[in-house]
Parts: structure tokens; sequence; C-alpha cells
């Protein structure tokens, strides 16, 4: 905000998601030395993705995908998962791009999204990255999660990361 201040420009809106998905990591050892992760957010109507290089928040970038709600019962989960990882692949096509030898170490999946069965496997065969669903593993130091509440983590992780933001 100082930032912005200084440059006399007036902030609409900070971004917390971003910033609270990395805390999440914080502590973790996800983050190493050359090291870049991806998350992917597989929301209702768009997917978020925020890259972290070397544990600092690099980019974050929404895109609106459409309301799945609109789609026929016809709509094979094939076509889906096409959709949201042609999504997610501008993104980390745009950081690839950059650099002859940068790569996505991993990509966490969370959202509503990322709870289609077999979306985890599809993305890793097309993404060749590690891929897996958000989940209590690395929320280090946080007690008193219901046990049912663990396995459906990825669909509350934002909520639980902003709580994060407070401390």
């Amino acid at each position: 905000m100082a930032l912005a201040k200084g440059l006399g420009l007036k902030l609409k809106f900070i971004d917390l998601f971003a910033d609270s998905i990395s805390r999440i990591f914080a502590g973790s050892g996800e983050f190493a030395e050359n090291k870049t992760i991806a998350t992917a957010d597989m929301g209702y109507n768009s997917i978020s993705v925020t890259l972290i290089q070397n544990g600092n928040l690099f980019l974050e970038r929404q895109i609106d995908t459409g309301d799945f709600g609109t789609y026929t019962a016809d709509c094979s989960a094939k076509y889906l998962a096409d959709q949201l990882i042609d999504n997610m692949m501008k993104v980390i096509n745009f950081y690839i791009s950059n650099s002859y030898n940068r790569k996505i170490d991993s990509i966490y999946l969370y959202g509503e999204g990322a709870g289609i069965k077999g979306m985890a496997d599809y993305i890793k065969r097309n993404t060749r990255s590690d891929v897996k669903l958000l989940g209590p593993e690395l929320l280090h130091g946080i007690r008193g999660i219901d046990e049912g509440l663990k396995e459906k983590l990825y669909l509350y992780i934002n909520c639980i990361s902003l709580l994060l933001r407070r401390n």
C-alpha cells in the first residue's frame, strides 16, 4: 500500500488469495531454491493459477471459464478437464516461455473442479508435472481440523488460507 501511495495511485483492491495461498506452503518444506510451484483453484466459473517461485509469489492470474452449470449432462468430464487445462496452460506457458530453463515442479489443485474423478492424473499426463490435490499434509502446525473435513480440504483451502493470513 505504501508503494501505491508513494506513486500517487489509488488501490481498488488487494489480491489476498494469492498471498494467503503462499502462506499454506510456508514451513511445509515445499519451497526450495530453484523450485516453482503452481496452484490452481478450479472454481465453478473461473480458474485461478498462482505461481510461487523460490518461495515468493511470482504471478497470479484468474481466467473466466464460463458457468459449468450451463453444460448439459452429455458434456463429459474430459471436456471440462480439457477446458480447465487449456486455461491453466496459458498461464504456465507464459511463465515457461520467458526462459528456456524454467519449469513447474509441482501443481497443487483445489476448488470444486479439482474433485472431478481423474482430474489430477489427467493434468499430470498433459503437463508432465507432479500434480496433487492440495491437502492437509501442507497444514503444518495447525491443530483441530475435523477428520471428516480433511478428506475434502481442497474445497475449503481459500477460507483456511485467509484465516492463516490473520497471523
